[in-house]
């Protein structure tokens, strides 16, 4: 189990390459972290989706689950690069990645 703040924990299986994302408070699981390793020379993940229940979104939540998980990817596997998806039609996903810091790849229209 990983601590991200006084609200949110992350839960990783390494075997199904997913996190739930846990109410530090309830112990409830909130939400879901799916991701994908790739080539160990790359060192890079893909976070696939990352969902929370609809009551807890904007709440930073995911935000937490999202910098817990990439710190731990890099101290635990050597991890240099992380690739997420949204979708230019979604704002509110888009703005989601931006303010973590990351930013759309050149070409990319997916």
């Amino acid at each position: 189990m990983i601590e991200t703040t006084a609200r949110t924990r992350l839960s990783l299986d390494a075997g199904s390459q997913r996190a739930a994302i846990i109410d530090a408070q309830s112990g409830d699981e909130i939400g879901a972290l799916e991701y994908e390793i790739g080539c160990p020379d790359e060192r890079s993940v893909t976070i696939r989706r990352i969902e929370l229940l609809a009551e807890r979104r904007g709440w930073g939540h995911g935000s937490e689950a999202v910098r817990a998980f990439e710190e731990e990817m890099i101290r635990g596997q050597g991890v240099r690069r992380f690739v997420s998806g949204a979708p230019f039609d979604s704002g509110l996903a888009l703005y989601f990645w931006l303010r973590l810091g990351y930013r759309p790849a050149a070409g990319d229209e997916d």
